[in-house]
C-alpha cells in the first residue's frame, strides 16, 4: 500500500481506475476510488475526515464511484466494509454476501521476572 501511494500519479493514469473527492471550499472532507476490471467495479478508499461525519458525505462518495463503475461497463460492483462503513453500504442497497475473519497473532515482548 505505501508503494502504490507513495506515486498517486500511478494510481490517478491507471485508466480502469476513477476517485471522487467531496470538498466544501478548498477543503477535502470525503473520498472513494472505484477500480474496474471487466465487468467487476470494485470500492476502495472511501473516507470521511472525522469533522465532516453526519453530512452524508460518505454515502455521496460511494454512490458516485458505484454509478461510475457501471458507467465503465460493470455488471456488479462489490467492497469491503469496515465497521463504520457497513450501515452506509447497506442503506445505498449493497447486500452482505460473505463475512471474513482475520485472526492476528500479536508480538508480545516478554519480560523477565522482578528480580532477576
Amino acid at each position: 500500500t505505501p508503494d502504490m501511494f507513495s506515486s498517486p500519479d500511478t494510481v490517478l493514469a491507471d485508466p480502469n481506475t476513477a476517485i471522487v473527492v467531496a470538498y466544501r471550499g478548498d477543503e477535502a472532507l470525503a473520498t472513494a476510488l472505484i477500480y474496474v476490471d471487466g465487468d467487476m467495479g470494485t470500492v476502495q478508499w472511501v473516507g470521511t475526515r472525522p469533522a465532516a461525519r453526519g453530512l452524508h458525505l460518505g454515502s455521496a462518495v460511494t454512490t458516485w464511484v458505484t454509478n461510475e463503475s457501471f458507467a465503465r461497463g460493470a455488471s456488479a460492483c462489490t467492497l469491503q466494509a469496515s465497521v463504520m462503513g457497513a450501515p452506509i453500504y447497506l442503506r445505498l442497497g449493497y447486500e452482505i454476501q460473505y463475512h471474513y475473519t482475520e485472526y492476528v497473532r500479536w508480538k508480545v515482548e516478554r519480560q523477565a521476572p522482578a528480580g532477576r
